[in-house]
């Protein structure tokens, strides 16, 4: 989608043509950047610790399963 701006010729060079898609593609990236950040920030590994691994490693499994879930589904159908 692609936003043209009205009485272009007052910005003088600057290209008068947002790409909107381009531009809330960039913003989300940096929302996920900043959210994962801050899970980051937030973990506590001594907690992890006292938990224990069987948690941490059924949560490793889950996340590789469906890692390999969602690429063979890219792969079946063609995404």
């Amino acid at each position: 989608m692609t936003f043209h701006l009205p009485n272009a010729a007052v910005f003088g060079t600057i290209n008068p043509t947002v790409n909107l898609a381009a531009f809330f593609e960039t913003v989300s990236q940096y929302c996920i950047l900043i959210s994962m950040a801050g899970v980051g920030l937030e973990t506590k590994l001594s907690a992890m610790k006292q938990t224990g691994t069987k948690p941490f490693f059924a949560s490793l499994f889950a996340s590789l399963l469906i890692t390999v879930l969602i690429l063979g589904l890219i792969k079946v159908l063609r995404i």
